[in-house]
């Protein structure tokens, strides 16, 4: 077989199979849930309780006031 019929081939299978997973996508119909966006609640951030300078690892104590217009990236772990 010559290389222009196997990429011939595999062309036409590709097309194939695009065609193929196009005609099966999901309907809105099939028991697919579309959820509605998220609402986000509209309330202010609780300052932090632990003022206590020993208490903070490798910062000094922070206020919310100090994080205004900052992205926070909070790690939550378990010791369980």
């Amino acid at each position: 077989m010559s290389l222009r019929k196997v990429i011939k081939s595999g062309f036409i299978a590709g097309i194939l199979a695009a065609l193929v997973l196009l005609a099966f996508q999901p309907q809105p119909g099939w028991g697919i849930k579309i959820l509605p966006p998220i609402k986000m609640a509209r309330r202010p951030m609780p300052e932090f309780t632990n003022q206590h300078p020993d208490a903070w690892v490798n910062s000094r104590p922070l206020q919310v006031a100090d994080l205004r217009g900052k992205v926070i990236l909070i790690k939550v772990w378990t010791t369980s």
